[in-house]
């Protein structure tokens, strides 16, 4: 798919006051011209919804609306802390800061396997592969880029909406945004994570 009708996909997480807690991701994923009028309608506000007064906000959430047929919003429950912090406390890798990466890394690969699917179905509507998706994002997404092999580029109009999604999330106003689809994984992100690190 090229031109104005290609996929654009974007990710950011957002933390509860501490920004390596990774509470929720956003994911905003459309055709383009979708995404780019939706972006348009946020006017000049700035990419980072924390960054916005409140009456901006308020302006924010009332224009956030996703179609599901040419864009949609997912918004995934990482409670990434957490889940890492107790496997780390696994007997067979407790105090040991040479896993720590790979602990990340299997968080990772484990979150987008699962929700891949909810993408894929997006964009095979669409007639466009997985695998030619390009994720705007910022550094604290890339690694999820790289674990399951897609490109990455920097910022973008689909990263700013999905900024805002995670950031609604987090703060509860997402109850006022037209269809988001909701996902909780977490039990099953760390039984998977038990399974590929043999702690189970």
């Amino acid at each position: 798919m090229s031109g104005t009708n290609k996929i654009l996909m974007g990710m950011d997480v957002s933390g509860d006051d501490v920004h390596s807690n990774y509470e929720y991701l956003g994911i905003v994923i459309g055709v383009h011209d979708s995404v780019m009028s939706l972006s348009g309608k946020m006017g000049q506000y700035s990419e980072h919804m924390s960054e916005l007064t409140e009456p901006q906000k308020r302006d924010v959430v009332s224009k956030l609306s996703f179609d599901s047929t040419n864009s949609i919003a997912i918004c995934v429950r990482l409670d990434r802390k957490n889940i890492i912090d107790g496997i780390r406390t696994r007997r067979r890798i407790r105090n040991s800061r040479k896993l720590d990466g790979a602990v990340i890394r299997t968080f990772n690969r484990v979150v987008m396997t699962t929700i891949q699917g909810h993408i894929e179905k997006f964009a095979l509507s669409h007639k466009e592969s997985f695998t030619n998706l390009v994720i705007q994002g910022d550094k604290d997404v890339k690694g999820f880029a790289d674990v399951i092999g897609l490109a990455f580029t920097r910022k973008g109009a689909a990263y700013r909406l999905s900024d805002y999604i995670a950031y609604c999330n987090n703060r509860g106003l997402d109850n006022q945004i037209e269809s988001i689809t909701q996902l909780d994984f977490t039990n099953e992100i760390t039984e998977k994570m038990l399974g590929i690190l043999g702690l189970n």
